[in-house]
């Protein structure tokens, strides 16, 4: 009786190892990230400029030679109000933002896989 519940306790602890490692396999190590940079970090759109491309840098807080990982693709794009622009075209580390003809403050918001984030504010007059 005793080897019974000896050998179902470990089949059971294995099992669940198992079950650990396939729920954390294929995860990468995030460490050494911070926030993302846009450029330009603020602009202006007046007159007749209705669009402004945005570039993302960073994504690691030392050298490449450091071992630690930079921005990770793809990245997901936002503005915090639709109602003043939107994100219309985005691909590799570049967005392009449009703006309506709605004055105000906007922000235009990223984020890599990783969940390292950056902004960057539209002033609209």
């Amino acid at each position: 009786m005793k080897r019974a519940l000896l050998a179902s306790g470990l089949v059971g602890m294995c099992a669940l190892a198992a079950a650990f490692g396939l729920l954390f396999a294929g995860c990468e190590d995030g460490s050494g990230t911070v926030a993302l940079l846009l450029t330009p970090s603020s602009t202006t759109l007046s007159g007749r400029t209705n669009t402004v491309t945005f570039t993302v840098g960073g994504g690691t807080n030392s050298t490449a030679d450091s071992g630690l990982r930079a921005l990770s693709l793809p990245l997901e794009w936002w503005v915090d109000n639709p109602a003043l622009g939107r994100i219309i075209a985005a691909g590799g580390t570049q967005a392009t933002y449009t703006r309506t003809s709605q004055g105000g403050i906007n922000v235009v918001r990223v984020r890599d896989q990783y969940d390292a984030e950056g902004y960057a504010t539209v002033h609209q007059r």
